[in-house]
């Protein structure tokens, strides 16, 4: 009897096919299968029954593939029984003033109009995320280094731990843009890092083909929006374009090269719209202007 079980226990040892013991509750429900199979292979040994090898292979597959299949189920991402799905609320802004939300972190967020920000119901109790699925949104972040603030907008996914920034998901101009006025922020698509963002950095990214440009951006244009003026002091047509663009959302272009090198100085406020504000500017310097498409020229 000695030699044949120890024959048994080879031939459960051969055929257990290098699976993990975790598929197990507890040692006693491995115990309690291994019985089992041993008492099948033992009746194909045992001089008294005869069975058919082919009904002992059958009997012993069934019982490897169950524990196989067992294993298989559980390594499943969704093979956990599902949990309560968690609810997202979407916040929204009108044309008009822009929105400031405060989070259960005190993380404050503050929509441009015309903006979309999910935010899950779960929010800051185990993670700390939001989605940012268009428009323009500044982030002033609580600082808690065990808890990133994740922010996702189109096919960019933006980590900070504590710091202010802004993302501009432009779905018209095919474009996600991030700027930081404070800290330090990380920002990836969904294959690489594309870089780590410090004050005064920004990043471009195409949507379309995926492609970006990393440079410098005026702190003073970095959601410029939320003001309700903003006063520039001897700026150059860069910082002023920047600014412009941010407050109001047109675009301001240099007809020639000589306007580039113009310092300006002057008070943008939201009484005046881009026009306006751009016919003082040419009054000022002795310009015309030209509008087109939402592109202001100056000549």
């Amino acid at each position: 009897m000695g030699k044949k079980k120890i024959k048994a226990e080879d031939w459960f040892a051969q055929h257990n096919d290098d699976l993990p013991t975790d598929v197990f509750k507890d040692a006693a429900d491995r115990e309690r299968i291994a019985e089992e199979i041993f008492s099948r292979v033992y009746l194909e040994i045992h001089p008294v029954r005869k069975i058919k090898l082919r009904i002992l292979q059958a009997a012993a597959a069934v019982l490897i593939l169950g524990s196989a299949a067992l294993i298989f189920f559980k390594s499943q991402p969704g093979s956990k029984p599902a949990g309560r799905a968690v609810a997202w609320k979407v916040y929204r802004t009108d044309q008009g003033q822009p929105r400031v939300l405060r989070l259960a972190d005190s993380s404050l967020v503050t929509l441009h109009p015309g903006a979309a920000l999910a935010v899950p119901s779960n929010f800051g109790s185990d993670k700390r995320n939001v989605k940012l699925s268009s428009g323009e949104a500044y982030f002033k972040i609580k600082r808690d280094p065990s808890h990133p603030f994740i922010v996702e907008s189109g096919k960019l996914v933006v980590r900070v731990l504590g710091t202010a920034f802004n993302v501009r998901n432009n779905l018209k101009a095919r474009q996600t843009e991030v700027s930081v006025s404070e800290g330090k922020v990380q920002v990836s698509d969904s294959k690489r890092l594309l870089g780590l963002l410090t004050k005064g950095k920004r990043i471009t990214y195409d949507i379309v083909l995926g492609s970006y440009i990393s440079d410098q951006v005026h702190l003073s244009s970095v959601a410029a929006w939320r003001r309700k003026s903003i006063d520039l002091d001897n700026v150059s047509f860069s910082e002023l374009s920047e600014v412009f663009s941010s407050f109001y959302g047109a675009k301001l272009e240099a007809g020639n090269p000589k306007i580039q090198r113009f310092r300006y100085t002057l008070t943008i406020d939201k009484e005046k719209d881009a026009l306006g504000t751009s016919k003082i500017i040419a009054k000022i310097h002795g310009l015309k202007l030209k509008e087109s498409n939402g592109k202001i020229t100056l000549q």
